[in-house]
């Protein structure tokens, strides 16, 4: 499963690089670094306290705790997800405008808190003994996130080579 995610974003990597050029690819690469700055203080390590928390909760035979578990972490999540996403949006709005770099630091901003759920849900089956399932979530994940930035740039390069 590693190697096919590799595969993917590898192959991801040329079409981006070929389809937006290099100014699209530097955009995408800032956009990834930022988001993947802002899923750590969202994600809190719940992805994998889920996968042990869950596991522990089979072998007690006690699914209902394993619920609780998800729940809170679901929240914890949400509510780390809203200081995060006030902090950046007072950043954003304190620094220099520069349009492509705001829009595409917008969209990260959009986007950490999904990805920051959707690694919990991948702990949550890695917990429930569906580890492959779990990979399959992560990498279909990636593939969506990647897909709908890759049409935003698309679509925001069209616009500016157009004016």
């Amino acid at each position: 499963m590693r190697i096919m995610q590799a595969a993917i974003g590898f192959a991801n990597s040329v079409l981006i690089a070929r389809m937006i050029g290099a100014e699209g690819v530097g955009l995408f690469s800032s956009t990834m670094a930022i988001l993947a700055l802002l899923v750590i203080p969202m994600e809190l390590g719940t992805s994998r306290l889920a996968a042990r928390e869950v596991a522990r909760s089979i072998a007690l035979d006690s699914p209902g705790r394993a619920q609780m578990f998800a729940a809170w972490a679901r929240t914890a999540i949400v509510r780390a997800g809203i200081v995060v996403l006030a902090v950046c949006t007072a950043v954003l709005l304190l620094l220099p405008e520069a349009p492509d770099q705001m829009n595409l630091a917008s969209i990260a901003i959009a986007v950490a808190p999904v990805s920051a759920l959707a690694m919990l849900s991948a702990g949550i089956l890695r917990g429930l003994k569906m580890a492959i399932l779990g990979q399959c979530y992560e990498v279909s994940r990636n593939i969506v996130f990647f897909a709908g930035l890759f049409v935003i740039l698309a679509l925001d390069l069209g616009r500016s080579v157009e004016t």
